[in-house]
């Protein structure tokens, strides 16, 4: 049990610390404890890194689309007033469409969310060398 607690304690590298288990029980609640906190950690980092790319990839969009309303307003010389009503419409359409995202994602069973979310995002991560 010994040899198990410390390779766990190097594993997640909590360190060896000042205080140490001195028997059995001590060194499998340890263990446990330090099993929890890794997976934890780990659980809570990708959820958060889902969330930001979920957000970029919005952003995205939403530039292109204004890029694309720019580029017609210069091409068919747009008067000011109806170029505004449009970027107004397209941003609470998209922040609309944002909303209900977010709201059916956040409804579905986690690991549901996360095969919905790699699937979304297949294209970026198939171009990452690390994934």
């Amino acid at each position: 049990m010994a040899a198990y607690y410390y390779t766990v304690t190097t594993i997640v590298t909590v360190g060896y610390g000042d205080i140490l288990p001195r028997n059995i029980p001590e060194r499998i609640f340890s263990t446990l404890l330090m099993l929890i906190g890794v997976a934890s950690f780990g659980l809570a980092t990708g959820y958060l890194a889902s969330i930001i790319t979920n957000y970029d990839s919005s952003q995205a969009i939403l530039k292109e689309k204004y890029q694309t309303l720019y580029n017609l307003q210069r091409q068919y010389r747009i008067s000011g007033e109806l170029f505004k009503k449009l970027v107004k419409t397209l941003h609470f359409n998209h922040n609309k469409m944002l909303k209900d995202f977010d709201q059916f994602m956040s409804e579905l069973p986690y690991r549901l969310r996360i095969e919905v979310a790699m699937e979304i995002h297949k294209k970026i991560y198939e171009t990452v060398v690390f994934f």
